[in-house]
């Protein structure tokens, strides 16, 4: 059967206004229809990870240095927690494991993006991020066992850990996309003969416009009779910037974990460091694609509505749409479902890609 993943967006969206037990026959209701055509709910990590940290933030104290939040704002944590802990239970139906499969939680559990995005480049994943992986299943199935703010102050301990960690991560999916864009930048500077007469504004439009035919006449030496993914990357800046930021994170993450780092965030900080000089080859950018072509092709998009100007980048609604694109970024031979409003205007022609509207109305749930 053929896996469908649910980001973290679309399990709220799906719980929207329930309580754990509506929420629970909801999944049930997308369990039957999923079955009927042939798919099975899986989870994707990085959907818990990003629903723990909503948890996270109504029970954790402020991070060092960080001002202690307005009463609006506690409010408004509370009430995002409330949905993160209802959309745990439901994901808990949604993505169940065949009862007696081994292992101390419910959940039948993806292998995380970072750890694929790795194995697709021939690299050994750091053993941390499947081990991170499991602890963020074990403290989801607590909490959607009992969806209970009680429950979550029990477990604030473990929930302030995972709300440290996904705080720097988030960071680091922004500086990520923001690399992407002067990738982009500078991969279209040879494809158009970019002048310093050209203004920022054409520059902006060329970019984000459809992609313009490369002239036979420009063709790099070599591009004859070369794979077709090849040749598209070197015609589509865009695509070549997602797939090289993509696989230079690869890079960081195994060159982060060589000097001791157990975290994802402290790898690819380390990683900067050590691996600084490396660049992707665009062999590796093509692997990339190839192998998640739902994610990369949902990521050009969004970044060429970053460049145009339709997408914001700044703040904290941002952040929480990265994590919901990374989901989708880990996807292989899965059926991927957003429930993250930037992403559902931009998922319309991704293959394998449909907003959690479409996919309830296909279930009939």
């Amino acid at each position: 059967m053929t896996r469908v993943v649910l980001d973290a967006a679309a399990y709220r969206a799906l719980t929207k206004s329930l309580d754990a037990a509506a929420a629970r026959d909801a999944a049930r209701a997308l369990v039957e229809g999923d079955g009927r055509r042939g798919l099975r709910g899986a989870a994707s990590p990085f959907a818990l990870w990003s629903l723990l940290a909503d948890v996270a933030a109504s029970v954790a104290p402020p991070a060092r240095g960080e001002r202690a939040p307005s009463e609006q704002a506690r409010e408004r944590a509370h009430e995002r927690a409330g949905r993160a802990r209802v959309a745990l239970a439901a994901c808990a139906i949604h993505a169940a494991k065949d009862r007696g499969a081994p292992g101390t939680h419910p959940f039948l559990l993806l292998d995380d993006p970072e750890s694929r995005l790795c194995a697709a480049l021939g690299l050994q994943a750091p053993p941390g991020l499947a081990a991170w992986n499991e602890y963020l299943a074990s403290l989801a199935a607590e909490l959607a066992e009992e969806p209970t703010q009680e429950r979550a102050q029990r477990l604030a301990a473990p929930l302030a850990h995972v709300g440290e960690r996904a705080r720097s991560i988030a960071e680091d999916y922004a500086d990520e996309m923001q690399d992407a864009v002067l990738g982009a930048y500078d991969a279209a500077s040879d494809r158009w003969d970019w002048t310093d007469a050209m203004t920022d504004d054409a520059r902006q439009q060329a970019l984000a416009g459809p992609l313009a035919p490369e002239p036979y006449e420009r063709a790099p030496e070599g591009a004859i009779g070369e794979p077709l993914l090849l040749d598209v990357l070197r015609r589509d800046p865009l695509l070549r910037a997602v797939a090289v930021r993509r696989a230079a994170r690869a890079h960081r993450l195994v060159a982060g974990a060589a000097t001791g780092a157990t975290d994802a965030a402290t790898m690819l900080r380390a990683g900067e460091t050590v691996d600084a000089e490396a660049e992707p080859t665009l062999d590796e950018a093509a692997c990339v694609a190839e192998v998640f072509p739902a994610g990369l092709t949902l990521a050009r998009e969004v970044l060429r509505r970053v460049i145009a100007g339709d997408l914001e980048m700044a703040g904290r609604a941002a952040r929480r749409w990265l994590w919901d694109l990374h989901v989708a970024l880990g996807l292989r031979d899965e059926r991927g479902v957003t429930g993250a409003p930037p992403l559902i205007d931009a998922v319309a022609g991704v293959p394998g890609m449909e907003s959690i509207d479409a996919y309830r109305h296909a279930a009939g749930a």
